[in-house]
């Protein structure tokens, strides 16, 4: 595999063309920076000999670096606006050569607060803070969340199906599914240029309906061993009936993540793409692999026959009758409940990934 591009560009967009001709004519001015925001110690400007030193011998120790193109200072002559009315702050911006924003690595991010942190110590009392368009990137990545869905799945899944076994094959097939796409886009990152958004949009719809498609045809499988039915014959009907569902509704998931690219954004073309190469193999995954698990658990998947499922449905009886018997408190409790599932969309992004994505107290 390559490395992920986090580059996102949208040929034909007015801003677009804006920022390509800047590119062209003033190459300079269209340079990734980072901005150094530089507090003088209480009582003292940032105009103290000592303060313009410091400043002055860190300008030059980062214009030694070989990807810094200039560090400019807030004492130029030319530019007027980089130190406060009150002589309190300055500004010095470091541009950087052959960088965007997408391709500078936290390591060089690293080396820029290096050298505020040094500036800082050097000015005893001050404050320097690094941030601007170089620390602007906020991009998701894998967390403690998604293991904690797979937990929740398993819990729902068991008291889905009523059995341990039943619940762990869609599981299975979905985690198999998701580490097959893993896989997929790993090894075209080498070849695209693809952002590490698509890693965790394909993973989270590979385990969404990779879950979801082998559930409709286990159910199927354990309902009809629930009648009476031969294992290997059940695991066949159940993938022939199913199975064509789980087929009709992977299509339409492919063809819609495919239809991302109709918006003329090669990134989200990609997105799309590979996305839906995760549900297909989802779809595939749950028509072979499945089938031959559920030939490989055989009788132990075999739940009550449906003489005996009249307790169980005695319960579901007093479950309804508990349920409409105060159907305002009922719709109450409901409707709090999804208010409560519905805090998360807070912290909703609608927007390509920007500074205003990073959580208070970052450097931006």
């Amino acid at each position: 595999g390559g490395t992920y591009s986090n580059e996102f560009r949208i040929p034909g967009a007015s801003s677009q063309a804006a920022l390509d001709q800047l590119h062209m004519t003033f190459p300079q001015a269209a340079m990734s920076s980072s901005t150094f925001v530089i507090v003088a110690p209480p009582g003292a400007t940032v105009n103290d000999p000592l303060v313009r030193e410091a400043v002055e011998k860190t300008a030059a120790e980062l214009e030694k670096i070989s990807w810094v193109d200039t560090a400019q200072l807030p004492y130029s002559e030319y530019i007027d606006g980089l130190i406060s009315a009150d002589g309190s702050a300055a500004m010095m911006r470091v541009q950087v050569d052959g960088y965007t924003v997408s391709t500078f690595t936290d390591a060089q991010r690293e080396q820029l607060l290096d050298a505020g942190a040094a500036l800082q110590d050097a000015i005893p009392g001050s404050t320097v803070h690094v941030g601007g368009d170089l620390f602007s990137m906020s991009l998701p990545h894998l967390s403690l969340v998604e293991a904690l869905g797979v937990v929740v799945a398993i819990i729902v899944l068991v008291v889905t199906l009523g059995s341990f076994w039943a619940a762990l094959l869609p599981l299975a097939t979905a985690l198999v599914g998701a580490g097959a796409s893993v896989l997929v886009i790993t090894a075209a990152s080498g070849v695209f240029d693809i952002n590490s958004t698509t890693l965790m949009l394909a993973l989270m719809l590979a385990l969404a309906v990779g879950i979801d498609y082998a559930l409709f045809i286990v159910s199927r499988h354990r309902d009809q061993l629930a009648h009476g039915m031969d294992a290997e014959e059940s695991a066949a009907r159940a993938t022939a009936t199913a199975g064509s569902a789980v087929t009709f509704a992977g299509m339409t998931v492919v063809i819609a993540l495919v239809g991302l690219g109709i918006a003329g954004m090669p990134f989200l073309a990609i997105m799309g793409i590979f996305a839906a190469i995760a549900v297909a193999i989802e779809v595939a995954l749950a028509l072979t692999l499945l089938p031959a698990l559920l030939g490989f658990m055989g009788e132990r998947l075999r739940g009550k026959p449906a003489s005996e499922k009249r307790e169980s449905f005695n319960a579901s009886r007093w479950w309804v009758g508990v349920i409409t018997r105060r159907p305002v408190v009922t719709t109450a409790i409901v409707v709090a409940l999804l208010g409560v599932l519905t805090i998360p969309a807070a912290g909703l992004h609608l927007a390509l990934p920007n500074s205003g994505h990073n959580p208070p107290g970052s450097a931006d």
